[in-house]
């Protein structure tokens, strides 16, 4: 981890502007430390939540950055995702083959303008994947788009190091649903919607209403999952027995 780099990048944006727009996914460790750093060094914090559903369990982290940083204000908009969902008629929405669709870029510009804000933070990492590392690795301090007016603070940071920054700082633990993923509310997960349906059974039944395949996605995840489960089982009594388990 480069905190330095991610505070000389802050400290480069901040030295221009005093308002800043920052994607926040409410409960992503990323967005969770980002607005962190940016509020101690920035006038107004604008979090750009993207919803998939209204109303779910993510509003309460909403609710505790709000009380905890008075230079944060949210704003919920639809998910850019759901323009594609309604395009091509994903998981059993009714298409519409006049629906614009968005991406991500096209949203910040949208509510720079909106806002009249002129710089974005994201919360994109290097080790994120490749494309990003190779992106990323492009612009000034390793993650400042002078051009674009976008910057990524944690451009050379880890997940360990964002779950480090939050133990440290005692911030809000962000959420986990499996071992591979966490945070983002993802439908076209099984591990995701298994998690919700065990854990906010309303919210996952307002995601079935509005992506009615979901409910068969989830279910049959969680059929393989109990079959793995009770194969996991049969290998276990067979090496407890000295016995090579069948296929």
């Amino acid at each position: 981890m480069s905190a330095s780099a991610a505070a000389g990048i802050i400290h480069r944006v901040a030295s221009v502007t005093d308002r800043v727009i920052l994607f926040h996914s409410a409960a992503g460790k990323g967005s969770i430390v980002l607005l962190d750093m940016l509020s101690a060094q920035f006038r107004e914090v604008l979090c750009v939540f993207m919803y998939l559903i209204k109303d779910s369990y993510l509003d309460r982290y909403i609710a505790w950055a709000e009380r905890k940083y008075p230079n944060a204000r949210f704003v919920k908009i639809p998910h850019f995702q759901l323009s594609v969902m309604v395009k091509n008629g994903s998981f059993g929405v009714k298409p519409n083959p006049k629906q614009k669709v968005y991406n991500l870029s096209m949203l910040a510009n949208k509510m720079c303008a909106e806002h009249g804000v002129a710089w974005c933070c994201f919360g994109f990492k290097q080790s994120d994947s490749l494309n990003r590392r190779l992106m990323l690795r492009t612009y000034e301090m390793g993650g400042v788009n002078e051009k674009t007016r976008r910057f990524y603070p944690l451009s050379e940071w880890k997940n360990g190091d964002c779950l480090a920054y939050i133990k440290r700082h005692q911030l809000a633990t962000p959420i986990r649903y499996s071992t591979e993923q966490s945070a983002d509310m993802d439908i076209g997960s099984g591990a995701y919607l298994t998690w919700c349906r065990q854990n906010h059974p309303k919210d996952f039944e307002k995601i079935v209403a509005a992506f009615p395949l979901c409910g068969a996605l989830q279910h049959d995840y969680e059929q393989r999952e109990k079959q793995n489960e009770k194969q996991r089982e049969k290998q276990g009594k067979g090496r407890r027995k000295g016995k090579v388990p069948s296929e």
